[in-house]
């Protein structure tokens, strides 16, 4: 089985499972955390227990730019899972593929033609440490954060380095468009990591920051 890399994120199992009339190793590059890849493969072994599945774990960046360095050699069969802003954007290293049960996610959750499919929503968020706005009403629209009192006092992760940036800034982007972006990202600290965002805020280093 040599999928490229295909898969965003969701019908794992029987797109795994499917594998094992082709062949009996699978190795899934995956950003998720360790609970959840668990989850999804105890579903694998059910399903087909002679599969043998290998992931190989690491930030949504630092996968994406793996798939891309090994563009001429692929290692990977699989990957799950980034936003569809990150994948877009590493699209010509994916190859087109239809699970089973495709037809059952709405049309909006998939990529085009077939080179990715999803089965949930992030949600953007601004996380909020009460205690630390000092007189400021915390923010109500994201465009609150364009204006100069803000200039600062949040956080977003650097979208190079973390695929939940990336979603972020993607959205961003779509709502308000280049002049928009550049005015948060003007009055925004930017950190290294996603951890390092919302645990600052939750220790009181800033007073919002950008999540999902």
């Amino acid at each position: 089985m040599h999928l490229k890399h295909l898969l965003h994120t969701g019908l794992l199992a029987a797109t795994l499972a499917a594998g094992a009339a082709q062949a009996q190793n699978v190795v899934l590059y995956s950003s998720n955390n360790t609970e959840t890849i668990e989850t999804a493969l105890d579903a694998v072994k059910k399903q087909s227990p002679k599969l043998n599945v290998q992931p190989v774990t690491g930030g949504t960046g630092t996968m994406m730019k793996r798939i891309e360095a090994e563009a001429q050699n692929p290692r990977g069969d699989l990957f799950w899972s980034g936003g569809f802003g990150t994948l877009g954007a590493y699209r010509q290293h994916l190859q087109p593929y239809r699970p089973a049960d495709i037809d059952k996610i709405p049309a909006e959750f998939r990529g085009p033609d077939d080179l990715w499919v999803g089965t949930n929503v992030h949600i953007m968020v601004l996380m909020v440490n009460e205690r630390q706005l000092k007189g400021l009403a915390a923010p109500a629209t994201w465009s609150d954060l364009m204006q100069p009192q803000w200039k600062g006092k949040f956080a977003i992760t650097d979208p190079s380095k973390s695929g939940t940036a990336y979603m972020l800034v993607y959205g961003l982007y779509k709502q308000f468009g280049q002049e928009g972006l550049d005015k948060i990202a003007a009055n925004a600290v930017v950190t290294a990591s996603s951890g390092t965002t919302y645990k600052g805020v939750a220790a009181g280093e800033y007073a919002v920051g950008m999540t999902l």
